[in-house]
């Protein structure tokens, strides 16, 4: 990898006819009987043992993980460049992994009615509810730190109710109906929880959720969009000297519809301690054309992302997205070439 190029790519499954997708693939039945033990499991383990069982766990991998965290640790040097000065890369790592396992066996407690309960402080609260208060809606353009359930969980303990927007393979190991119709499913229910409504986008690509998301901003709601998803269309961004794509539905819709557009962001501080951090609106003159508004949005979007990359490597779940991460051998595209059609 050219440590000075990156890129975000898009992971956008293939359009394949329900049809004609198989049954499963081994991934799925790898993924099934994972949640089917944890399940089992969490039915009779004391909800107070979690933190003992969680370092063990942690324990056991990283003891058969050591090349795993090594090359995770170079993966973060090699991006960070400069940025990871005096940062434990290796320490980094483990922790990285620590956290996605303290995620999945939170995700394993939420499908039980109790549900997983970390400690979880939100900072930024009375951002959203300022935006609330203005009538227009607001939209949470969230970065991938900590898994996805935290942020909806301290947003429900704090009465607002949140609509989310997701991929219809979202958790789902393949596009096999197993995978979509079951393992997503499951992957889902554990944030449905937190949800008032989940709004998804489907394989094909229809537009018609387009229309429904705008209609929810109307009726002034508070949205979450996931931010690092590159999608089309999308618009090129510098991240660690080189460049990422990304996807312009939550600045567009902030937009057309006049919506408050908030950045936000999790940080793990312990075991089982989370902080949510919700940003001040991104600072983008509403007056500007669409377009140009677009691309000053998802450069602050960039910028803050870097800048929390940087301060907390081991709390981004980006690492793993080895689709997403990879040499960029072009210059970086300046004007049109910079953004594809931000129709809408």
């Amino acid at each position: 990898m050219n440590p000075d190029k990156i890129t975000l790519r898009s992971h956008r499954p293939p359009m394949v006819p329900s049809d004609d997708r198989p049954l499963a693939t081994w991934r799925d039945w790898k993924r099934l009987a994972a949640i089917s033990l944890g399940y089992l499991s969490a039915a009779i383990w004391p909800r107070r043992w979690d933190g003992w069982l969680i370092d063990r766990m942690a324990s056991l991998f990283l003891l058969f993980a050591v090349e795993k965290v090594k090359q995770l640790a170079n993966l973060m040097g090699q991006v960070l460049g400069p940025a990871a000065t005096g940062c434990d890369l290796l320490q980094a790592a483990r922790h990285h992994y620590y956290m996605r396992l303290e995620d999945a066996w939170g995700r394993i407690r939420d499908l039980h009615p109790q549900g997983w309960e970390p400690q979880v402080e939100a900072e930024g609260l009375e951002h959203v509810r300022q935006g609330l208060a203005a009538g227009r809606g607001v939209i949470l353009w969230g970065m991938f730190f900590c898994g996805s359930t935290v942020t909806k969980a301290a947003l429900w303990r704090a009465g607002i109710r949140l609509v989310h927007l997701s991929r219809a393979d979202h958790g789902a190991p393949s596009l096999t109906r197993l995978g979509l119709g079951v393992a997503a499913a499951l992957y889902c229910r554990a944030e449905t929880r937190y949800l008032d409504r989940r709004i998804v986008i489907p394989l094909e690509g229809s537009p018609a959720y387009l229309r429904e998301l705008m209609n929810l901003l109307d009726s002034n709601v508070c949205l979450s969009i996931a931010g690092e998803i590159a999608g089309k269309p999308s618009v090129c961004a510098r991240l660690f000297g080189g460049a990422a794509r990304f996807a312009t539905g939550a600045p567009v819709l902030a937009w057309k519809k006049q919506s408050a557009l908030l950045t936000c962001y999790v940080v793990r501080e312990g075991r089982r301690r989370y902080r949510v951090v919700i940003e001040a609106p991104i600072a983008t003159d509403r007056t500007l054309p669409r377009d140009e508004f677009v691309e000053a949005a998802v450069e602050q979007f960039a910028r803050r992302l870097e800048d929390h990359i940087a301060r907390h490597p081991a709390d981004w779940q980006g690492w793993h997205m080895a689709d997403r991460i990879s040499d960029l051998t072009d210059p970086f595209p300046a004007g049109a070439a910079r953004r594809e059609s931000l129709s809408l």
